[in-house]
């Protein structure tokens, strides 16, 4: 297809963009729109500026999503082989199971709730984290970095093969 849409600056819509692929989305200044990327692979989107969005990203592979400044945000990255920049994310539910050999950096993100349960071969970086609990359990070959990290409950239960520096 190797279409390039710009959507910037609509508000209240929902898109549905199942199946699509080799597809460039600008979705900047959105808000309040409910974006479907089921199936979606090698598609570049930029949700800068987002806010009260809730993107499903199932079965996305090969995909590079910047998030960088989008606050109230459920994002569901279940079974996406995608590096995520959640820098300065304040607020958001993320569920990355059973996501594999993924790259997650979220620092400076706070109140945040993180739910890695099954994944494996990931590196983790927490660091400037604060008030965040994080679920790391049945995680494997994991390297996790909480430094600086204050009010933080971590549960490492059944993590094996994992470095952790604390």
């Amino acid at each position: 297809m190797g279409r390039e849409v710009d959507n910037k600056e609509r508000e209240g819509v929902k898109v549905d963009n199942k199946e699509r692929e080799g597809v460039e989305v600008d979705n900047k200044e959105r808000e309040g729109v409910e974006v479907d990327n089921k199936e979606r692979e090698g598609v570049n989107v930029d949700n800068k500026e987002r806010e009260g969005v809730k993107v499903d990203n199932k079965g996305r592979e090969g995909v590079e999503v910047d998030n960088k400044e989008r606050e109230g945000v459920k994002v569901d990255n279940k079974e996406r082989g995608v590096e995520v920049d959640n820098k300065e994310r304040e607020g958001v539910e993320v569920d990355n199971k059973e996501r594999e050999g993924v790259n997650v950096d979220n620092k400076e993100r706070e109140g945040v709730k993180v739910d890695n349960k099954g994944r494996e071969g990931v590196e983790v970086d927490n660091k400037g984290r604060e008030g965040v609990e994080v679920d790391n359990k049945e995680r494997e070959g994991v390297e996790v970095d909480n430094k600086e990290r204050e009010g933080v409950e971590v549960d490492n239960k059944e993590r094996k093969g994992g470095g952790a520096d604390k």
